[in-house]
């Protein structure tokens, strides 16, 4: 977040800018936010003259830059808000949860020069939060008039910040935190003005839990209006934190001990005869490919349980909203099938071409390690029931042949098309029928070659 604060300039005038496509914005879930200026005196009012010039900002006594989405500052306008700052005026600039790069902006051209950047990640606290430690609870703070009487704030969905040397970090995560003890609200001066900067626009967005209802979420803007009716804003020196308790902190349990996954060197490949290995390289990325693909799909699942608990939590109290980010995931979710059928398709074209080189195939003279051909070890996840899959290294222990590669290559691909299909008929994308059809098709293949080879 940061805040553009102009001391000659209207002295009862707030800008938000709309430019850069910000998400918060005073026409829609900032109105609660507007209200507050509004109560004491402060008009709020939205900038959109595009490029950002100075002559623009100076009208007004502070400017939002509530978390512009896929949208980048020109260099021209960067040098305009710098002079801006300089000459007097204040800047709040409000990230989200991935930064920059999760939004395809660049609002640290704006805060580097301060010491203050943003980190692409998302401040997690599983024992201190608002019910979901996605919202985490900050209580560590420097002492500053910004956060007077303050015992914590909700930090709904943002990223951390590193701060360096010129700048001053106003509030920390929690050891218990993911990033721990990291700043999360930063504060510098340049000339005669200031910036403000945190990684959380959602802690003021109107009608969610822990944000501007958070009744210290809203204090936080009440000290804000103080400061900027204030005849100086004064940037702190460096002082020891403090820590306020919250009453929302759970005892973190004590740490389980992990075994961490031993990883074991493994041996290169055989050498094949030169026809075959172009060919099996080729199949091999894209299996590999399909199984990060499938890893991919756990991690979005266990991600998808993490938001569908957000959204429960603000269904009963703001309907609207939960709806409306619910069809954001649903959006999510098909991108993500449809990019996993894609490579599904592919997968079975390379098989298809595959299968018509090598239409008399010789067998190698070489057999290939069993530790080679063994499936990734299944998961909860990612198993498959009731079907039971066999994989290429069973068929090998069931028979005393040499192996085809070609064979061996095909066996593995299906097996990995089929945890795909089990994975899309669990989440509800197939219904039992088209699974039941597409599955029996595959199993029918993979008997072919069983008896082949």
């Amino acid at each position: 977040m940061v805040y553009l604060f102009w001391m000659n300039s209207s002295p009862n005038r707030i800008g938000f800018d709309v430019t850069q496509k910000e998400r918060g914005r005073i026409s829609s879930n900032y109105q609660k936010l507007k209200t507050l200026f509004l109560e004491s005196e402060f008009d709020c009012e939205p900038i959109t003259d595009f490029p950002i010039l100075i002559s623009s900002l100076q009208q007004f006594k502070a400017v939002f830059f509530a978390c512009p989405d896929g949208s980048r500052f020109r260099a021209d306008e960067v040098a305009a808000i710098q002079e801006y700052v300089s000459q007097g005026g204040m800047i709040i600039i409000l990230s989200h949860a991935g930064a920059d790069q999760g939004r395809r902006t660049n609002l640290t051209a704006l805060t580097s020069p301060h010491g203050i950047s943003f980190t692409n990640n998302q401040v997690m606290d599983p024992h201190s939060n608002l019910g979901v430690e996605s919202y985490p609870l900050i209580t560590r703070f420097n002492s500053h008039p910004l956060l007077s009487d303050i015992p914590d704030l909700c930090f709904r969905i943002g990223c951390s910040l590193n701060v360096s040397e010129g700048a001053i970090p106003l509030a920390f995560t929690q050891e218990t935190a993911d990033p721990p003890n990291t700043p999360v609200m930063a504060l510098a001066s340049h000339g005669k003005g200031s910036l403000i900067v945190t990684g959380s626009y959602e802690m003021f967005m109107d009608d969610v839990k822990g944000g501007i209802e958070y009744p210290n979420n809203a204090k936080l803007i009440k000290n804000l209006i103080n400061w900027l009716k204030s005849p100086t804003s004064p940037v702190p020196s460096k002082k020891k934190v403090v820590h306020h308790p919250s009453a929302h902190q759970i005892k973190p349990d004590p740490p389980s001990s992990k075994i961490a996954p031993s990883h074991k060197s493994q041996n290169s490949s055989p050498q094949h005869p030169s026809l075959y290995k172009k060919e099996l390289l080729k199949n091999a990325d894209q299996l590999q490919k399909l199984t990060a693909q499938t890893n991919q799909m756990c991690s979005d699942q266990a991600q998808l349980k993490e938001k569908m608990k957000i959204i429960e939590l603000n269904l009963s109290d703001f309907p609207q909203h939960a709806i409306s980010e619910l069809n954001v995931e649903i959006q999510d979710i098909r991108s993500h099938l449809k990019k996993n059928s894609q490579l599904i398709s592919q997968l079975q074209q390379d098989i298809s071409d595959l299968r018509k080189l090598f239409t008399a195939p010789k067998e190698p003279s070489v057999k290939l390690p069993k530790s080679q051909l063994n499936m990734p070890p299944e998961t909860p996840e990612t198993s498959l029931k009731p079907a039971v899959i066999t994989t290429a290294a069973s068929v090998l222990q069931q028979k005393d042949r040499t192996p085809n590669p070609r064979v061996i290559a095909e066996l593995n691909a299906y097996q990995q098309i089929l945890q795909i299909l089990a994975n899309q008929h669990q989440a509800g994308v197939l219904s039992a029928d088209q699974y039941s059809a597409k599955r029996e098709k595959f199993e029918k293949r993979i008997a072919e070659l069983e008896q082949y080879h």
